[in-house]
């Protein structure tokens, strides 16, 4: 299996209801080819983790790469698993403010302060981190 988590920019205004749409086309979507995964939105900027079959990820991330409601997309991990870290969600999905971001361990606005050898060695870590506390704690976000 693969896991991808990318992040983009919206191209254009996303309020609740356009979220909720977007929300109930993903998990439609991702059900009818068995992907799993975690939607983030602040602020215009989307952080998505994407599991399942190989083929099926690497389909649903070119759809994602040619939504013109995405912009600047850029893959931050992507690794083979052995098992899924969202079996259950089709797509859970997460809206919050500021307020919350900040008690979120590992949250970040960007990516790009962080250096390494390749840029995978220092993302990797905050990634994982905040991949860990949606999957403890998704209650904080409700």
């Amino acid at each position: 299996m693969l896991c991808i988590v990318y992040s983009s920019t919206a191209e254009r205004s996303f309020d609740d209801v356009d979220l909720a749409q977007l929300l109930a086309q993903s998990r439609a979507t991702n059900a009818a080819h068995g992907l799993t995964g975690l939607l983030v939105h602040r602020q215009g900027r989307f952080l998505q983790l994407i599991e399942g079959e190989d083929a099926d990820v690497r389909e649903r991330m070119d759809a994602i790469l040619a939504d013109d409601r995405h912009g600047r997309i850029s893959t931050l991990m992507e690794e083979r698993i052995t098992e899924r870290q969202f079996p259950d969600w089709t797509m859970g999905m997460a809206k919050y403010d500021a307020r919350v971001a900040e008690r979120i361990p590992g949250y970040r606005d960007t990516f790009d302060d962080l250096q390494g050898e390749r840029p995978d060695d220092a993302i990797r870590p905050a990634l994982l981190e905040l991949i860990r506390w949606f999957q403890e704690d998704t209650g904080r976000l409700s």
